[in-house]
């Protein structure tokens, strides 16, 4: 319920452009859940946080977590009760954006 929680304020900041507000709010929440979908939620909005800023140091910072997260989680970790808890929605989305990100 924390998590959710969390994950529901980060996106309240995000949706009102506080943007630190959000960044503060999704990190604080993927350090509480490491290791699970919910941590790689978290940094996306993170991430989209630092976007809006137009913070590319952090925002590699944050993908570097993210691919490794990725890479981390079993399958088993995505129950697909929604696209963010399906392990291709995380490839399409996030991970093949930031290979096509580089150069």
């Amino acid at each position: 319920v924390k998590t959710q929680a969390g994950l529901r304020v980060a996106r309240a900041h995000l949706a009102a452009k506080r943007w630190q507000e959000a960044i503060s709010a999704a990190t604080t929440t993927a350090d509480a859940s490491k290791g699970t979908v919910e941590e790689l939620i978290a940094l996306s909005l993170a991430y989209n946080g630092y976007a809006e800023q137009r913070r590319a140091e952090q925002m590699t910072v944050i993908e570097g977590r993210m691919r490794q997260v990725f890479k981390d989680l079993p399958t088993s970790a995505f129950n697909g009760t929604a696209d963010e808890y399906r392990q291709n929605y995380w490839k399409t989305t996030w991970i093949d954006f930031f290979d096509k990100s580089r150069p």
